[in-house]
Order: structure tokens, then C-alpha cells, then sequence
């Protein structure tokens, strides 16, 4: 049962300038466990509503100094008393007297004489109303603290979000600058490197001459049985060409970073490229052997590149391939199409690499460890860097595969353009 159910838990006023009607009223409703608060004229009812506050009010219209619509009228003026539902209780049946009750305030409207069953039921439906109402008031002023809790929650939120965002965006604009300042420091190094680079030619270049001018003289006066004068022209020689190779790395490491940097990759067909490096290689190694084959693969394929990246990678593996191959050096070189990928195999007969050298193999400056690097065989650590950087500017992937006396296969996968 809801409380409108019990009705000793509501107290009911009846207002009305005839004991008697008082007295009927009382009976009637007390009987049904109502409390019951009586007054006999209009000023009356309305202090003892505004004192009590009762559930419910039972109001006579013809009364004397106050009539019931004006009672009715006053008390729904009246903040504290406006919500209680009132129901007009009286004799005058007329049209227009029923029509003023409810202009009034009034919610419902009984005839007198009443029946009791009647009174009774409308009063459990009004009172039932009004705890309905008051239980959706209730909920609604729940709801709109909630939302307004809720509102404020998210206010909250959004100033931490815009607090965080322009965080971030000082991060972002400090970190955009450090960005700017690293270009800048990476461009002039590069620039540094490249001027020193250059003017470091004309000095190994005049060293040379002059190199080969002692070389004519020792020959010219007999002195070539002097062995220590010739091991001199040997470190001579082999100094000069260790600083002409060094210069040449650094120029193709800037070369590479160059074209990285400017982002001027474009389509160029894979296999006649790969085709003129070979013969060039050809060219320089007439003693070695340089075979190329290819399967499902023709000159339509290409990938995005630059020329130059393409020629310094495969040109430091085949040095390589060739470098550390055993007598006769034979470089094998396979390419198969796989999917969407072009699949490059370069393979030599060299002495193979350790697994310990392989997990650090293409990093710059990072000298690989195996029995030919030795003496004048021994790099700089720069070739398979390049190679690794070259690979990543066109998108593609490299790995190695190497038996110790045996053999090294590098293995490139590069993207073609569809």
C-alpha cells in the first residue's frame, strides 16, 4: 500500500461556518482513520492551514465576512499553502458556482448532501494526486540537482580537458622548436662536414701527386731494392687511399641524408636500373663474377626511390659481396616478385658473418667481426648503415642471412608502385 493508502497518515481540514456540517465531516472522515482539523469561518481555516499544513482541505462556498472562493483564492496565493488540494463541499449545485470553484483553485466538487462512499473515494484519489505529485516534484528537483551536479562535473572536465590541450600545445610548440633547431643543426653539420669534406680534396689530392712524383724518382735512381724506403710508399699508399675511401663514405652518408631530408622519392623501373649498376660493378670487377636473374619481373615494375639511393645501396652491398667473398668472387643476384613486393636476394661465397655481428650489422659507425676484416680489407663502418637508411627511405625491409664459410645473402623487400 502506497501512504495515501493509510489514511490515519493524512490530516484533513474542514472549513465550513456550520457546526453541524463540522460535526458530519468529522464523524464520517474520522471513522476512516483520517485526523481531522475543523474551523468555522474563513480567516480561521486559513491561519490554522498555514500553521499545519494539512494533507487535504474541505471548503464551504457560502460563508459569511469570507466566502469559500475567496478562502480558496487567498490560500493559493500563499507560497506555503498553494499545493494543498481543496475540495469544495456545498449545497450550491449551480453551473456557474461549480465553473468559480475550479477558476479558484479548487480540484474537485462535492454536493451536499454527500454520500459518504463518494466523499470518501475522491478524497483517497486527491490525496493519492497529490502524493503522485509530490513524489514527481520531488524526483524532478532530484533530477535537476543531479543534472546540475552532472553540468558541473562536466564543466570541470572541459576545463582540465583545455587545460591539458594547451599544455600540449606548449609541449608541441617547444617540441616544434627543438625540432627546427635540430634541422638547422643537422643542415649546418651536414654543410660543415660536406665543406670539410671538399676542401680535405685538394690537400689528398696534391699528396697524391706528389706521392706518385717520389714513386718516379725511387725508380728513376735504383732505390726500389731498398726495402724499408719501399715499405714507407707502401703506408704511404695505403694511408692515402684509407683517407680517399673515408672522404668518399662521408660524402655519400651526406649524399643519402640529403635526399632523405628533400623527400624527392619518385617511380623509377626497378630492373633496368638494377641492370646498369650491375654492368658498372661489371666494369670495375672484370675479375669477378656478377650474375643477375630474375623471375616475373620486367622493366613496367617500379618503385618509389631516387636514383642515388638505389645505386649507393646496392653499390655498398656489392662492395661488400665482393670485399669478403673468397677467390673466385661470385655475387649472385636474384629478383622474384612476392605480392605487392619486389624481392631482391644479393648472395655471396665469402666466410660469412657472426650471429653476435648480425644484431648490430646496419648500424652507422658499427664494424662487422669476421676473419677478412682485416689489414686494408677493414671499413669504416659506414657502408651497411648507408644501406639501412637507403632501405627505409623507399619503405622497404632488409634482412641477412649467413652460413660461417659459406656464404651471406641480403635479402631486401621494396614496395612497388601499383
Amino acid at each position: 500500500m502506497t501512504p495515501t493508502d493509510k489514511p490515519h497518515s493524512n490530516v484533513i481540514l474542514a472549513i465550513d461556518d456550520v457546526e453541524t456540517n463540522i460535526h458530519v465531516l468529522t464523524k464520517t472522515l474520522k471513522s476512516e482513520g483520517y485526523e481531522i482539523l475543523a474551523a468555522l469561518t474563513g480567516e480561521k481555516g486559513i491561519s490554522i492551514a498555514e500553521r499545519r499544513k494539512p494533507d487535504l482541505i474541505l471548503l464551504d462556498v457560502a460563508m459569511p465576512v469570507m466566502n469559500g472562493f475567496e478562502v480558496c483564492t487567498k490560500l493559493k496565493a500563499n507560497p506555503i499553502t498553494k499545493d494543498i488540494p481543496i475540495i469544495f463541499v456545498t449545497a450550491d449545485a449551480d453551473a456557474d458556482a461549480i465553473a468559480a470553484a475550479y477558476s479558484a483553485g479548487g480540484v474537485d466538487y462535492v454536493v451536499k448532501p454527500f454520500h459518504k462512499d463518494e466523499l470518501v473515494a475522491r478524497i483517497r484519489t486527491h490525496l493519492r494526486l497529490q502524493a503522485a505529485q509530490t513524489q514527481l516534484a520531488l524526483h524532478n528537483e532530484n533530477l535537476e540537482q543531479k543534472i546540475i551536479e552532472r553540468t558541473a562535473e562536466l564543466q570541470t572536465t572541459i576545463q582540465q580537458l583545455h587545460e591539458e590541450i594547451r599544455k600540449r600545445e606548449i609541449i608541441q610548440n617547444e617540441r616544434d622548436k627543438s625540432i627546427e633547431i635540430i634541422k638547422k643543426f643537422n643542415k649546418q653539420q651536414s654543410d660543415f662536414v660536406t665543406l670539410i669534406s671538399h676542401e680535405f680534396r685538394t690537400p689528398l689530392t696534391i699528396v697524391h701527386t706528389s706521392f706518385d712524383i717520389i714513386r718516379l724518382i725511387a725508380q728513376s735512381h735504383d732505390i726500389s731494392s731498398d726495402t724499408r724506403f719501399l715499405k714507407g710508399l707502401s703506408g704511404i699508399e695505403k694511408g692515402l687511399n684509407d683517407i680517399q675511401k673515408i672522404t668518399d663514405s662521408v660524402d655519400r652518408l651526406n649524399q643519402v641524408q640529403s635526399i632523405i631530408s628533400s623527400n624527392t622519392l619518385v617511380p623509377v623501373p626497378i630492373v633496368q636500373h638494377v641492370e646498369m649498376i650491375i654492368n658498372h660493378f661489371r666494369e670495375r670487377y672484370s675479375e669477378s663474377s656478377i650474375a643477375l636473374r630474375t623471375h616475373d619481373c620486367d622493366n613496367t615494375i617500379q618503385v618509389l626511390t631516387h636514383i642515388r639511393l638505389l645505386e649507393i645501396m646496392l653499390t655498398e652491398l656489392f662492395d661488400n659481396a665482393i670485399k669478403y667473398s673468397l677467390p673466385p668472387q661470385s655475387v649472385s643476384v636474384t629478383m622474384t616478385m612476392h605480392k605487392n613486393e619486389v624481392i631482391m636476394t644479393i648472395t655471396d661465397n665469402g666466410y660469412g658473418i657472426p650471429q653476435t655481428t648480425l644484431e648490430t650489422l646496419f648500424k652507422v659507425f658499427q664494424r662487422g667481426q669476421n676473419e677478412m676484416e682485416l689489414g686494408s680489407k677493414r671499413g669504416l663502418g659506414i657502408g651497411l648503415g648507408l644501406v639501412k637508411m637507403c632501405n627505409d627511405a623507399m619503405n622497404g625491409y632488409i634482412e641477412v642471412q649467413s652460413n660461417i664459410g659459406k656464404g651471406t645473402s641480403f635479402i631486401i623487400s621494396l614496395p612497388i608502385v601499383v
